[in-house]
């Protein structure tokens, strides 16, 4: 075989080999991108069906909110709950209801005017009856026929039940008897704080999977567990309802080709999870759909034809096959008809000099003769030179290895004493690499991290020095390269070390770059100590410095600092409530200091209980609380007194009465100083000290 051949051989099979492996790996990433894109698409629309059901559902919470705090709203909660709302046959109930839909109706045509759709309504009661759907002429269907009474919806309306127990807004996706609705459910209360009832209003699903089918151009159903047809009245009409293995369609897919395509198989994988099915061009995808507390309701089913995508990727892959041929038979021809004429003319040339040297035998050991004047001659007075430059060369070799080798000895009994020294040291100590990588650690090091030496040393420094931000916990590397580049030296900086057993440990660390000799950093090293129980004792206390040790509520000093800096951040309005608290006195002379301390504990209690997170309650002296209340006015301020007086009212602590006298001031103008605040709420504190040890006085009398 010529040598252009055994030259252009390997190159022709490596290009083809290249090639091969390239067109596969692009189809297998055309094949890959098209089902991301399916993928993609899939979780796009479902992501906006289900983004959709929210803004549904806050907007259901926002129409609600306009009819919870109406006062006939309330009057006519007032009038249901004067009778027995256990009774579905109420007459207080029912005057209630009819009052609601008479009060009611101008705003709910309105709304049905405004925007040509149907508020649908909905009053419950406390106990879980309904009270009234607005949008029907009478509240309920019963045995076929419209009745207008309280039925129980307490046993398939959790949300309801929710609201009412807790007093919490709930939002979300709930079946009912009517099917799968929307609903933003309010608990309705009188001005007092009373837990009256709820109300909701709900919008239908189908409404939903409506509009994304048009809007999107995709093809949705939705099929409901079959357990629902147990009290939803709506989906028990099996001819528009069918039921599918153990499920029920609630909306039909707007592609009607495709329903003998949605399986009982596949609806029971898609309650598991995300599923996808292949039929041709068509993809369907099921989808688990939960309401509005995660339990499983239903299935949503998504269908997408591919036919488009499926015909770019075969086009691509055919361009591809082509371009790939091209790129493999054009340089070959190139690379053979290149190769004739740099490599076998010269070779040919070469070659037959070569053969006239071979015939005399030459020893490679002895001088190459070089009297030739031409190229063959150099070559050989070239060789001649460079047979004996490797002679000298090797024997310097030979001296070099063998100073090599004591300089190895000497540097081992280094590395030992260094590595004693460095142990011997109490900090714990990491030498790394300008690269960052660890050279050595020491015991103290280990002790720390966690991390052995031997497994540590020879990779990043970072594998055994772990930190973390102290405030959210996330990792972070130390700027180790940055104070390299910088060449400055960084002492007694703190830090979060996260051990190799999870643990972490505060740590004060010391790094200082090492220098050569011509003074660039060829590394550096990281002194450090663990400081946690420093850090933790320092934590105690800067606690015990701001807390009274006796209520745990903030003392006078915290206050002030509080102060100073709503000062100089212009925080206004600011209501300040001052207490006394009342009977102290009488309760340590008779009953011991322990009692005034539980007495005291208890007003503390109140405090906190009555106050919002955000609000500063302080202990002020030895029977004064004061309660700073950032951005309220008079009557929410007010609401929190009488809160506070409740929280009192409710307080066990026999024999002895949790009793308070509160006065109120607020900080209208950032201008204003709380030092002016602070003695109107004493005054007034005092006041009303005084009114209560007038009542006091009379009762005794």
């Amino acid at each position: 075989m010529k040598l252009v051949w055994k030259l252009a051989f390997p190159q022709i099979c490596i290009v083809v080999f290249l090639g091969l492996i390239s067109f596969i790996v692009i189809n297998a990433s055309f094949v890959t991108m098209r089902e991301r894109y399916i993928g993609d698409f899939f979780e796009d629309h479902f992501e906006r069906t289900f983004r959709d059901m929210d803004r549904r559902a806050w907007a259901s919470v926002a129409q609600a909110s306009v009819f919870a705090r109406l006062p006939v709203v309330v009057w006519a909660y007032e009038i249901a709950l004067s009778g027995n709302i256990n009774d579905e046959y109420s007459p207080q109930s029912q005057a209630a209801r009819e009052l609601l839909r008479k009060e009611l109706a101008p705003m709910l045509d309105s709304y049905r005017e405004a925007t040509g759709q149907t508020l649908q309504l909905h009053f419950h009661l406390p106990n879980g009856f309904s009270l009234a759907r607005l949008w029907r002429e009478k509240n309920t269907r019963r045995n076929g026929e419209w009745v207008d009474i309280s039925d129980d919806i307490s046993s398939y309306r959790p949300t309801v039940m929710h609201v009412n127990a807790t007093g919490e807004t709930v939002i979300g996706l709930e079946p009912g008897s009517g099917g799968f609705a929307i609903r933003g459910v309010i608990p309705v209360k009188a001005p007092d704080g009373r837990q009256l009832g709820s109300v909701e209003v709900l919008q239908d699903f189908d409404a939903i999977l409506s509009a994304a089918t048009k809007a999107e151009r995709m093809s949705f159903a939705l099929y409901a567990d079959k357990a629902l047809l147990r009290f939803s009245v709506a989906l028990q009409d099996s001819e528009n309802h069918p039921r599918i293995g153990d499920f029920v369609r609630v909306f039909q897919i707007q592609d009607r080709a495709l329903e003998g395509l949605i399986t009982p198989e596949l609806l029971s994988r898609g309650k598991s999870g995300d599923t996808i099915a292949r039929h041709g061009t068509v993809v369907l995808m099921a989808r688990p759909l939960a309401d509005y507390s995660g339990n499983q309701v239903g299935v949503m089913v998504c269908a997408m034809h591919i036919e488009a995508v499926s015909e770019f990727a075969r086009t691509a892959g055919i361009t591809l096959a082509l371009m790939l041929a091209g790129m493999a038979v054009v340089p070959f021809i190139t690379l053979l008809l290149y190769s004739r004429r740099l490599i076998s003319r010269p070779v040919n040339t070469i070659k037959a000099i070569i053969q006239d040297i071979a015939e005399d035998r030459a020893d490679l050991s002895r001088q190459v003769p070089s009297h030739q004047n031409d190229e063959i001659g150099e070559l050989a007075g070239w060789f001649n030179v460079l047979t004996a430059k490797v002679g000298d060369i090797m024997e310097e070799m030979s001296e070099i290895i063998d100073k090599n080798i004591e300089i190895k000895i000497q540097l081992a009994k280094e590395k030992e004493f260094f590595q004693t020294t460095v142990n011997s040291i109490g900090d714990a100590v990491i030498t790394v690499g300008v690269n960052g990588v660890v050279i050595t650690m020491n015991d103290a090091a280990e002790a720390i991290t966690g991390h052995e030496k031997k497994h540590a040393a020879g990779k990043h420094f970072s594998y055994a020095f772990s930190l973390l931000h102290e405030k959210d916990r996330t990792p972070f590397e130390y700027p180790l390269e940055e104070h390299l580049a910088e060449g400055i030296t960084v002492t007694s900086e703190a830090y979060l070390l996260l051990a190799d057993d999870g643990t972490e440990k505060h740590i004060s660390l010391n790094c200082s770059p090492i220098r050569g000799e011509d003074g660039i950093a060829m590394g550096a090293v990281l002194v450090f100590r663990d400081i946690s129980e420093a850090k933790a004792q320092a934590k105690k206390m800067e606690y015990l410095s701001y807390h009274d040790s006796l209520t745990s509520l903030h003392n006078r000093a915290f206050f002030e600092h509080v102060c100073d800096t709503m000062q100089q951040e212009r925080i206004a309005p600011v209501a300040i409530i001052m207490g006394d608290a009342n009977g102290l006195k009488q309760a340590n002379d008779v009953h011991g200091h322990s009692a005034g301390d539980m007495l005291l504990r208890a007003i503390a209690h109140a405090f906190k209980s009555a106050c919002r997170s955000n609000d500063v309650v302080v202990r002020w002296g030895g029977d004064e609380f004061l309660a700073v209340l950032p951005g309220l006015t008079h009557e929410r301020a007010h609401a929190i007194m009488n809160n506070i007086h409740a929280h009192c009212a409710r307080a066990r602590i026999e024999p002895l009465k949790a009793s308070v006298s509160l006065g109120l001031a607020i900080k209208e103008s950032p201008e204003t100083p709380f030092i002016e605040v602070l003695k109107v709420a004493e005054e007034r504190m005092y006041q009303a000290k005084q009114e209560y040890n007038q009542a006091a006085r009379q009762n005794d009398g």
